[in-house]
């Protein structure tokens, strides 16, 4: 990680993204699994903050579909807990949770938006992890951007999306038309 953050403040990015998958199953099979995780992932932390303060980098750790909205938010709450936003983070992936969260999104947002630093913009139908254009799936994308642009979470946008098999051209004017759209709704907040 420490890697990861030297590259960012090299290229004069103020964060890197980070996937901290929760092993839910073996919190269920026995709660201390749960103390234990959190506890390695504090020394770990602990161990960055100096590191990651001194570099003018933060951790964002990105929300994840293939895991349980009770977890995830948990996790979410518990950095916040524990760790200035100075430091520690998120990267709101908005495809990841419109299928975690569905309608609940917005409020997500809202509830965690002093932390949002990154963001992966891209659309699906709420089941699976499509990387589509944002306007090509269900996302509630104005909704999504209100909330967005009252967050801690300063331009420009980041599009996470696949041209699977459009041709290419085709798909990166969908794209640049797809970011305009997205940004205009940021804009107006």
């Amino acid at each position: 990680i420490k890697n990861r953050v030297d590259l960012a403040s090299c290229l004069g990015a103020s964060e890197i993204v980070l996937h901290l998958y929760i092993p839910y199953i073996s919190f269920r099979e026995d709660e201390k699994n749960r103390a234990e995780f959190y506890s390695n992932v504090k020394k770990s932390m602990d161990e960055l903050q100096p590191y990651c303060l001194e570099k003018g980098v933060k951790i964002c750790l990105e929300n994840l579909f293939d895991q349980p909205e009770e977890d995830m938010l948990e996790q979410w709450d518990w950095v916040m807990s524990e760790y200035s936003a100075e430091f520690l983070g998120f990267c709101l992936d908005a495809g990841h949770g419109y299928m975690v969260w569905g309608e609940k999104l917005e409020g997500i947002i809202k509830k965690y938006g002093e932390r949002i630093f990154s963001i992966h913009l891209h659309d699906n139908y709420g089941a699976c992890d499509m990387h589509m254009l944002p306007g090509d799936g269900t996302i509630p994308w104005k909704a999504v951007m209100k909330a967005l642009a009252q967050s801690a979470y300063q331009l420009p946008l980041v599009l996470e999306v696949s041209c699977g098999r459009e041709d290419v051209d085709n798909f990166l004017k969908r794209a640049f038309e797809s970011g305009k759209w997205l940004t205009k709704m940021f804009m107006e907040g």
